[in-house]
């Protein structure tokens, strides 16, 4: 009896040290894997490559691609040289997810699996089984793939991730976990593949056996994607964070992270694609409404740095540029819908619906350079890092007056982006000055916040300006009300959609 006692308190004692101190050797996603682990973390840094500038294309011919779903009938996949507008090959294929450039090969989805292309001739090279998953995403380190699908991202009673691992060239699978939880789109350097999971957690794995080896928690913020550049590995949700050692703090203020500066935006865009949720090869509003950002190289460690100082805001036509400090520095209305874009040093790269391509300067919004084919696009993957396109031609327009022609444009499918125009000239102390009281100017660079109330900001040169600022203005707050619960009618009786007939 004595010895079946001993027995059972040493096998006790034995699992309660292996709960406590052998986090690491744990299965891979387990809920008892140590998580912000000093040492741990540290030995995944020294894995990682030295961080490199973005001179050329990643893509395995280390030429400036663009490659794109169309919008007709047969649908096709095709691959284009954005100098020139040449096509290089298309591929028939009903793709339901935004191509993605991996190396020498292009990933996207049908409704039943993953197709792998060449990227030189667009043929295939393998598929992959997906299941009844939502395919959201791959990376590539070397010669293995690693791509997530999910189910339960956004709610609901079925919470399943998958992430699998392929040899590139053949497809073949090398290892899988399958969890109940979901997965993000991965993230993979230096030998390893990062794995955000449950918008709270980083699963660092090794890519040829699938161990955990290290795991990151946020305590105070969600992580929805993350993604690998030649300068580091960037991960967060409204703000950016940079892995560095500083990272196992598991918070805001105690990692490498910062804010981005400009406040509310319309239709409130995450600062980077949500890693949970596929990217459709359709068009779509989600497609047309981001922000665009790239890291640049900085010889600090701990420093996140944005690529020219400046960060875009993309809303179908409309293009805004923000300083670091948030300062509003110029807007652009382009000729066509903007499927896609890619931040460089000199500025942003942008495709329009019709196959339109410009490089519009950071510092004016000009063109330095346009081209493109005429195509009907839906969505478009771009490498195109060390693209200039030359000088900035032509003559810069005042903010003032590019904030007016948004407000004024007709296009009634913008409206919210028409009265964050609105709002942003009467933040200017210019405006202010002519059309509102001097005790209610707000004397501050043009930050607006896009969940105020609309304010007429008349245009300083005519009176009909002014009139049609005013009824933009006007028509936003009428559909405003008409998207809010009508608390504050005299005439409704139960909570529901303002109409004409409302008081207010």
């Amino acid at each position: 009896m004595k010895t079946s006692s001993a027995l059972a308190l040493s096998l006790a004692l034995a699992l309660a040290l292996a709960a406590g101190c052998g986090g690491g050797q744990r299965s891979a996603f387990s809920h008892q894997f140590r998580d912000n682990d000093r040492e741990t973390l540290a030995a995944v840094l020294e894995r990682l490559p030295a961080p490199a500038s973005h001179e050329q294309p990643q893509n395995a011919l280390h030429r400036p691609l663009a490659i794109a779903t169309t919008n007709d009938e047969p649908r096709r996949v095709v691959a284009m040289d954005p100098s020139n507008g040449e096509t290089l090959w298309a591929h028939e294929i009903d793709a339901q997810t935004r191509p993605e450039i991996l190396g020498d090969l292009v990933l996207t989805s049908d409704r039943t699996q993953l197709v792998a292309l060449d990227l030189s001739t667009g043929a295939q090279r393998w598929t992959a089984r997906m299941g009844d998953l939502a395919y959201v995403g791959a990376s590539r380190d070397g010669n293995t793939v690693f791509w997530a699908a999910t189910v339960g991202a956004l709610g609901g009673a079925r919470r399943v991730g998958h992430l699998v691992a392929l040899d590139a060239r053949s497809g073949s699978e090398l290892w899988r976990h399958e969890v109940q939880g979901v997965f993000g789109r991965p993230a993979s350097s230096g030998g390893m593949v990062l794995v955000p999971w449950e918008r709270q957690n980083i699963a660092v794995l090794d890519e040829t056996t699938g161990r955990e080896l290290a795991r990151l928690r946020s305590t105070d913020d969600v992580i929805a994607w993350i993604f690998d550049d030649p300068t580091g590995i960037y991960y967060g949700h409204r703000g950016i964070y940079r892995l560095t050692q500083q990272s196992v703090s598991g918070t805001r203020t105690g990692s490498t992270h910062i804010d981005t500066p400009f406040g509310d935006l319309p239709r409130d865009p995450d600062i980077y694609d949500d890693g949970f949720l596929p990217k459709p090869g359709t068009r779509s509003a989600r497609g047309r409404i981001r922000v665009y950002f790239s890291p640049a190289p900085t010889g600090d460690p701990n420093v996140v740095a944005i690529a020219g100082d400046t960060y875009y805001f993309v809303y179908y036509r409309y293009v805004f540029a923000y300083g670091l400090d948030g300062a509003m520095r110029w807007a652009r209305i382009v000729e066509q819908d903007i499927i896609g874009a890619q931040a460089l040093d000199e500025g942003l790269f942008t495709v329009g619906e019709q196959g339109q391509m410009h490089v519009l300067d950071r510092a004016s919004g000009l063109d330095r350079w346009s081209g493109g084919s005429s195509m009907e696009l839906a969505a478009v993957d771009l490498d195109v890092a060390g693209f200039a396109g030359g000088a900035a031609t032509g003559e810069a327009q005042p903010l003032r007056q590019a904030l007016t022609a948004v407000a004024l444009d007709p296009d009634n499918r913008l409206v919210p982006a028409r009265a964050y125009a609105v709002e942003a000239l009467a933040a200017m102390p210019e405006t202010c000055s002519i059309s509102m009281r001097s005790a209610r100017c707000p004397a501050r660079s043009a930050r607006p916040s896009a969940h105020r109330s609309a304010r007429a900001a008349p245009a300083p040169s005519t009176s009909s300006r002014r009139s049609a600022v005013a009824t933009t203005s006007s028509r936003t707050r009428r559909h405003r009300r008409s998207r809010s619960s009508c608390r504050r009618c005299s005439r409704c009786t139960r909570r529901r959609p303002c109409r004409s007939s409302c008081s207010r």
